[in-house]
């Protein structure tokens, strides 16, 4: 009953990250632009303290950074949330990691797919593909997690 009430709870904590990443595909370029601008501005200030490099070149490189950082981060989390409602229904183990990352593809897939119809913004493959890595690196994490936990003979998909 316990592994019910888990799959429950983190099916809904997945639904809503997933909302969560679809309704900021669905705003429009200068929406998303101020939203990434308020950790853009800090982290410029912050390097702006030990660098002496072109100011608009800075300004360009730590947008850009902060901005995929967001998609690694996002489905980093969203992988996470996703392994842990599936680890919760009676299948295969196996079938647990293919079906984590199969679901994160897909989310990321259809993520850059509503970014198509919202104004100044396109689909991009390359954000798929950092949406994707953040996934796999969740999932490496996990696996490094479990893999600690079986050496102490603690079961870790259970």
């Amino acid at each position: 009953m316990i592994k019910r009430y888990k799959y429950i709870y983190f099916s809904i904590l997945t639904f809503l990250w997933i909302f969560f990443i679809f309704n900021n595909s669905s705003l429009n370029a200068q929406q998303s632009t101020n939203e990434s601008n308020i950790i853009t501005i800090v982290a410029i200030k912050f390097f702006a303290m030990f660098t002496n490099y072109d100011k608009i070149l800075l300004e360009k490189s730590i947008a850009v950074l902060v901005r995929k950082s967001a998609h690694f981060i996002s489905y980093y989390i969203l992988l996470l949330f996703i392994f842990s409602a599936i680890k919760n229904i009676d299948i295969n183990k196996r079938y647990i990691i293919v079906l984590s990352i199969v679901f994160c593809i897909m989310i990321a897939a259809f993520d850059e797919f509503i970014q198509l119809f919202s104004i100044g913004r396109s689909g991009n493959i390359i954000d798929v593909l950092i949406d994707t890595c953040g996934g796999l690196s969740a999932q490496a994490t996990i696996g490094i997690f479990c893999n600690s936990i079986h050496k102490n003979k603690i079961k870790c998909l259970t």
